[in-house]
Parts: C-alpha cells; sequence; structure tokens
C-alpha cells in the first residue's frame, strides 16, 4: 500500500475538499479499494490517497489523466449518439 499525500489540496476549502473527493473516486476506478484520509500538515488539513500500487505523485497524475479522458470520451460518444436519435 502506498501513501500519497494531496499537499496541493487544502480540505478546508470546499473546492479543495470537493477536488480530493472527485480523486479519490477516479482513482477508486483505477485500484479498487483505494482510501483516503485526512492529515493536518503545516496548519491545514491535507488528504492522504492510500493506493495499492506503488505509484508515486507523477504516476497519480498520469494514471488519473488517463481515466478521466477515457470518462470525457465515453461521454463525448455519448452525446453523440443522442444527437443522432
Amino acid at each position: 500500500m502506498t501513501e500519497l499525500r494531496l499537499t496541493g489540496l487544502d480540505g478546508a476549502n470546499p473546492l479543495g475538499f470537493l477536488a480530493a473527493l472527485g480523486v479519490l473516486r477516479t482513482a477508486n476506478t483505477i485500484w479498487p479499494g483505494a482510501r483516503m484520509h485526512w492529515r493536518r500538515l503545516a496548519a491545514s488539513w491535507r488528504p492522504v490517497l492510500t493506493i495499492s500500487s506503488a505509484a508515486d505523485g507523477l504516476g497519480l497524475c498520469t494514471e488519473l489523466d488517463k481515466a478521466l479522458a477515457g470518462m470525457r470520451a465515453h461521454q463525448d460518444k455519448l452525446k453523440s449518439k443522442a444527437a443522432n436519435a
């Protein structure tokens, strides 16, 4: 299990909190069983993602980008079908 601190997201900020939930949801599609907890770092609450891979921060970003691109392509395909119906 690998713990990745998402130091760019501040849990005290509503947008940061929602972004962290989006990361968790997407990470769970890549690594089923992904978990998140919060840790106080530098006077702010930061999310910590736990995944079953030995990925580092760059690997996480790369895999999230691939997963989101796949979701985007799927949505575009559904919109195209609806427009042609």
